[in-house]
């Protein structure tokens, strides 16, 4: 599975909120900390290059977060197994 990016652009928290959806948890779940010296406040990807080649998204945003959400659920791994994908 590969992330591509896409013309949909979320802030942190827009996808901090959508994944909590997708995990059925609540804020709750997320520790506030400090912003870093430096923090960029923004960050974009294109596939425009991609898109020269023909490429086309097949998934959308909320399609590809559920099903990627769904994916760890059912392929757990000894690093997060303790707290879940979610």
């Amino acid at each position: 599975m590969y992330h591509v990016a896409g013309t949909h652009e979320l802030t942190n928290v827009e996808l901090t909120d959508r994944l909590l959806a997708a995990c059925g948890a609540g804020w709750d779940r997320v520790e506030k900390v400090p912003d870093r010296p430096g923090h960029d406040r923004r960050y974009s990807l294109t596939d425009v290059k991609l898109q020269a080649l023909g490429y086309a998204p097949r998934v959308w945003s909320e399609q590809g977060l559920a099903e990627t959400v769904r994916r760890y659920a059912e392929n757990a791994t000894p690093w997060w197994q303790k707290t879940g994908p979610c």
